[in-house]
């Protein structure tokens, strides 16, 4: 049984840092603004004196930082890589998370003393694999795939020697992070570069016959009739209301269902379209904290770094309240209250309370 489970949070900008470090985060988890991380995107990611005064005010309070260096680069962005993991070192980062074997072995050779923990998008789901970074590159952590069972965290745990690390809050996607290749096959685009799947800018919706479809990169995902969409846009008198459903998808649709994954698909056997995948909305482990924790888990991370600083703070905060009272008592109790506050980050999209790590 691991004692004190930790909780690591996300941090996009230095505020986030901040309230997740004042809400009893044991570290946070954050990247620079370059193509070191696989969340490069406009508006979040942290300028070097950001993230230099985030590491200083997660000292002061006795936690860490962790800088997310989980790109796979290309060669002309093998440099910013490197140069990243020369800042985390020289900035005294508890820990960079890195998923690159060039990026690890550079790490491990220049700073020997500095942690590495595997980034989940390693994609490593089994002990020997772990062993092999654990031996080659003295790793400390790993972040297992969100898609790996209960009973596989606990062979993982009995058979790896490192720390195990798994998502308990977020985002979640029905492959191996690292792995997929259905949205590259659509979009051209590889989710180890960019940082995302399904990006909105091969995305293009239109009326066609009373309907509204969505295609990505030209090939049509989704068709839908106005008697099909519960929620908006509307199609009425064989026409959408162009400026209300602009703001609408941009609301609802493109953010909780634009994913290749929730899109329809001809079935081979009935030639018709279907959903033969469905992403899940999101993970929710607070319920079986007991079991994770009996399993071998040494830190849950909360995902999304893209979120903003309430989201990160209301997250640690409903953890931390459960993982303490848990460790004093040593039984699990979850509240209506912390779950409804946990499922209120996600107000825009109907929770599931199932958890894959149930299964």
């Amino acid at each position: 049984m691991t004692d004190n489970l930790k909780i690591y949070a996300p941090a996009g900008n230095l505020a986030s840092i901040i309230r997740a470090i004042d809400a009893g985060a044991d570290a946070v988890y954050a990247g620079f603004r370059s193509a070191s991380n696989l969340r490069n995107f406009s508006g979040i990611n942290l300028s070097e004196g950001d993230m230099r005064e985030g590491i200083w005010y997660a000292h002061k309070k006795g936690r860490g930082v962790f800088i997310t260096i989980n790109s796979y680069p290309q060669e002309s962005e093998l440099p910013a890589c490197y140069k990243a993991v020369d800042d985390a070192w020289r900035m005294k980062a508890d820990a960079i998370i890195v998923s690159d074997l060039a990026i690890l072995d550079y790490a491990h050779k220049n700073y020997p003393e500095l942690k590495l923990h595997l980034s989940v998008q390693a994609g490593a789901s089994n002990s020997e694999a772990i062993n092999f970074f654990k031996d080659n590159f003295n790793i400390s952590t790993v972040i297992l795939p969100r898609v790996v069972t209960l009973d596989e965290i606990r062979g993982i745990s009995n058979n790896a020697d490192v720390e195990i690390e798994v998502f308990a809050f977020g985002s979640l996607c029905i492959n191996y992070e690292g792995k997929c290749f259905l949205s590259p096959y659509i979009t051209g685009e590889s989710t180890n570069t960019i940082g995302t799947c399904s990006t909105p800018k091969y995305l293009k919706f239109g009326e066609s016959g009373g309907k509204l479809s969505f295609t990505m990169n030209g090939i049509k995902m989704n068709e839908y009739a106005a008697d099909e969409l519960e929620l908006m846009p509307r199609i009425k008198e064989g026409r959408y209301q162009k400026q209300e459903s602009e703001t609408q998808w941009a609301d609802n649709f493109l953010i909780n269902r634009r994913q290749i994954c929730k899109g329809r698909y001809i079935d081979s056997a009935t030639k018709k379209r279907s959903y033969a995948l469905q992403s899940p909305v999101y993970l929710n482990a607070v319920d079986i904290i007991d079991k994770l924790i009996d399993a071998g888990v040494s830190s849950i991370k909360i995902e999304g770094r893209q979120r903003n600083e309430a989201y990160v703070a209301k997250s640690v905060s409903a953890f931390k309240t459960v993982i303490d009272e848990y460790h004093k008592t040593g039984v699990l109790s979850v509240t209506k209250e912390t779950m409804r506050s946990l499922n209120e980050l996600f107000a825009d999209i109907q929770p599931s309370h199932t958890c894959y790590l149930c299964k």
